[in-house]
């Protein structure tokens, strides 16, 4: 199974998030879109929506896509969220 992760602020998720990730999954034939949620990113001021309002927003966008999930790996997490980590 090919998986891509996809991770972002998502602040606010949008339809160029949901285009670019549709485009890189066809290309590479991948299975399963994850979309990861960066809730408290190292590489720039804290997003200006609330981690919960952001989170419902990324899963109500992966809903309507076969093979895409919502991923809360980071959000289990303390502290910065850096991509090496996840």
């Amino acid at each position: 199974m090919l998986v891509g992760l996809y991770g972002g602020t998502f602040d606010p998720v949008h339809l160029g998030h949901t285009h670019a990730a549709l485009q890189v999954r066809e290309a590479l034939g991948l299975d399963e879109v994850r979309m990861v949620l960066a809730a408290r990113p190292g590489h720039r001021n804290a997003p200006a929506g609330n981690t919960e309002h952001r989170w419902h927003m990324r899963c109500i966008a992966c809903e309507p896509q076969e093979g895409w999930q919502a991923e809360d790996m980071e959000l289990r997490g303390a502290g910065t969220a850096y991509s090496s980590a996840t």
